[in-house]
Order: structure tokens, then C-alpha cells, then sequence
């Protein structure tokens, strides 16, 4: 019989598995505004992965990760019986230190192109 778990925490991660895996590029078919956002995004964007930066990739690549946790986590916490609150505190803190990386990220390149444009 599978443990009692919080019910805000498994919507959490239901919900923020198709998120991050939306994330990805193609998956963003059903979100036509994505699609054009990803066409100016100078960091995350289809420009920055043309001129061969690795963020984007590093970026895919963790969200590969972060989603499988997600997964691993909710079967685990609904199907079987252990509560894996280890593997869900990790996969809840990387989607939070990724998202400060992406504002600093943002943040900092703002800041430097505002002071080399002076």
C-alpha cells in the first residue's frame, strides 16, 4: 500500500514534470508563444544554441534529470511503499537553483551589456 504523501507536494511535481520536459524545444507545438520566444532569447533561445553556446545544452541536459527525479519520485511516493523524501528535496532544489541561475544568468548579462554600451 503506497504512503500518505502530501497531495500539494505530488501536484508539484505532476505538474512540473510536463513543464520542464515542454521546455526541451519541440515540445512546444501546443504554446505558439513559446515558439516565438525561443526565437529572440539571446541565452536559452534557438540563436544562442546556433552560435555554439553550451548553456543550452547543459540546460537540456538537467532538465533530463530533473524531470526523471520528478518521475522516480512520484511513483515511488504513490505506487510503492517508501516516501522518498530524499530524492524529492533534491529534485525540488535543483528546480530552485536553476531558477536563480536563470535570473542571475539574466541579471548579470544585463548588467554587462548596459556598462560596455556607456
Amino acid at each position: 500500500m503506497p504512503v500518505k504523501t502530501h497531495t500539494w507536494v505530488s501536484l508539484w511535481f505532476r505538474l512540473t514534470a510536463p513543464i520542464i520536459a515542454w521546455d526541451g524545444g519541440d515540445l512546444h507545438w501546443f504554446w505558439a508563444a513559446y515558439s516565438k520566444y525561443q526565437q529572440v532569447d539571446f541565452v536559452y533561445g534557438v540563436p544562442s544554441f546556433e552560435k555554439g553556446d553550451g548553456f543550452p545544452n547543459a540546460q537540456a541536459l538537467l532538465n533530463v534529470v530533473e524531470t526523471m527525479m520528478n518521475l522516480v519520485y512520484l511513483y515511488t511516493a504513490l505506487v510503492t511503499a517508501w516516501l522518498p523524501v530524499p530524492l524529492g528535496f533534491t529534485a525540488a532544489a535543483i528546480t530552485l537553483s536553476k531558477t536563480l541561475l536563470y535570473w542571475a544568468h539574466s541579471l548579470c548579462n544585463r548588467y554587462s551589456i548596459l556598462m560596455t554600451n556607456k
